[in-house]
C-alpha cells in the first residue's frame, strides 16, 4: 500500500501544476478564465490518508489515501484490491468571484486526466480503474469552513 500510494504522491506532484496550468490556458482561449485563474497545488499541501486541519490553511490542496483494502478470492495471501480515492480541496474562503464550482470541476479534470496519463504503468498494481466524481460541498465541522471536493477513485489489484 505504501508503494502504491508513494506513487500516486509522485505522479501528482510531479505533473499536476503543469495540468492545472494546461486547462486554464484551454479555458483563457475559449474566453472561460476565471478572475485570479487556476492556483496550483503547493508541495506542503499535499495530505496522505489523515484528514489535517492544516488543510484549511491551503486555498488548494491534494488529498489522498487508501479507502478500501480487500482479498482477491484464490489470489493468494497478499493479492488484494484496493481503492484510493485522489481528492483536490477547494477552500471556498467565501467564493468572491462566485465560481467555485467552475473551478472545482477544472480542478476535478486535472486530477482526472494526470490519474489517466500517469498511473496506468505501475509495475506492482494492475491496470488501474478510474472513476470521477461530481464535485461536492463539504463543511468542516469545527470551523463551519466551506470546501469543494473535486477527484477520483482508483482501483486497481496489487499482489
Amino acid at each position: 500500500m505504501e508503494d502504491l500510494l508513494d506513487d500516486v504522491e509522485k505522479a501528482f506532484k510531479n505533473n499536476l501544476n503543469d495540468k492545472i496550468a494546461a486547462i486554464e490556458a484551454e479555458k483563457l482561449g475559449k474566453s472561460k478564465g476565471l478572475t485570479g485563474g487556476l492556483a496550483s497545488v503547493a508541495a506542503s499541501a499535499y495530505y496522505r490518508q489523515t484528514w489535517s486541519e492544516k488543510i484549511l490553511n491551503d486555498k488548494v490542496a491534494f488529498y489522498y489515501g487508501v479507502e478500501n483494502i480487500a482479498p482477491i478470492d484464490g489470489g493468494g495471501d497478499n493479492a488484494r484490491i484496493v481503492r484510493v480515492f485522489c481528492e483536490i480541496v477547494l477552500v471556498d474562503g467565501g467564493d468572491q468571484y462566485n465560481d467555485t464550482h467552475s473551478r472545482a470541476f477544472r480542478y476535478g479534470r486535472a486530477v482526472e486526466e494526470v490519474a489517466k496519463e500517469k498511473l496506468n504503468n505501475l509495475g506492482f498494481a494492475s491496470q488501474i480503474k478510474i472513476e470521477a466524481f461530481a464535485p461536492v460541498t463539504v463543511l468542516d465541522a469545527g470551523t463551519s469552513e466551506e470546501m469543494k471536493i473535486a477527484g477520483i477513485k482508483l482501483t486497481t489489484s496489487i499482489a
